[in-house]
């Protein structure tokens, strides 16, 4: 319950905040990510305005909302992977990055 209510606030608060510079926002964003996530809550971040590129080793469109799409990894869990999920039936291709963000934005630009 205290997940929900937590995405539901934060997803209003995002809403609100009308900047002209979008990276602003995302920082906020990530503040409130890096939180949660040295409080331990198990949460899913908001994607809506991050799209994922199709793969390009087999065409599978990666689904941001999928958990095995994009989730931290390692011991202290300070990085990111993100890519095209085996269990979604795509080809399993990874990239990764320091922030969510971050590793979307590694895996739209690989070649």
């Amino acid at each position: 319950m205290k997940i929900l209510w937590f995405r539901a606030a934060l997803e209003d608060i995002m809403d609100r905040i009308e900047c002209p510079i979008h990276d602003v926002k995302l920082e906020i964003e990530e503040i409130i990510m890096n939180t949660l996530k040295r409080e331990g809550e198990c949460f899913d971040v908001k994607l809506s305005h991050r799209e994922f590129k199709d793969c390009p080793f087999c065409g599978h469109h990666p689904d941001p909302y999928d958990p095995d799409t994009i989730y931290p990894v390692g011991r202290s869990r300070d990085l990111w992977q993100a890519g095209c999920s085996f269990s979604a039936g795509g080809c399993d291709a990874r990239v990764l990055g320091k922030t969510p963000y971050e590793a979307i934005d590694n895996w739209n630009r690989r070649v």
